[in-house]
């Protein structure tokens, strides 16, 4: 018997936003930048754990100051 891979289990944008604390716009930008890698799946779209942590493990968007 195949024993799946945990970085295989997929994330719903929900569960995305909330770990990270994002609004749903903002992972909107981010998946269209490409940072987050996403699938579609029967219309809805998922992230794969192991994107997740790899995105967390990289460097992070800079966040903008009133000033920028």
């Amino acid at each position: 018997m195949i024993t799946p891979d945990p970085g295989d289990r997929l994330l719903t944008l929900a569960e995305v936003t909330e770990r990270l604390g994002v609004s749903a716009r903002t992972l909107r930008r981010w998946r269209q930048r490409r940072l987050l890698p996403a699938i579609r799946i029967a219309g809805t779209v998922r992230i794969r754990l192991a994107d997740f942590e790899r995105a967390l493990a990289g460097a992070t968007p800079a966040r903008r100051s009133v000033n920028d």
